[in-house]
């Protein structure tokens, strides 16, 4: 089944994760804008579900350090930086 079928589906584990993800979002935006909040959560979300796919092959503890660094440096992220 395609990645993409997974999210379309209607059950309880569906709406779970929606759920959460829209708490994430809206506490991120609350900081950091919308639009940060949004690159944020899919940083987090997609990192998460590398490492699962492939943990004997994936470091996440460099893969946040590296992201979030650059994040915080506004080297990624809306224009302007996130403050804060």
């Amino acid at each position: 089944m395609p990645q993409a079928a997974h999210l379309a589906r209607d059950d309880e584990i569906t709406h779970r994760f929606r759920a959460r993800n829209r708490l994430l979002r809206g506490r991120f935006a609350r900081v950091l804008g919308e639009a940060a909040a949004v690159e944020l959560v899919a940083f987090l979300e997609g990192a998460l579900s590398v490492w699962l796919l492939d943990p004997g092959t994936t470091d996440p503890r460099a893969m946040y350090a590296r992201y979030l660094s650059s994040f915080q440096n506004g080297d990624t992220g809306p224009t302007p930086a996130p403050s804060g």
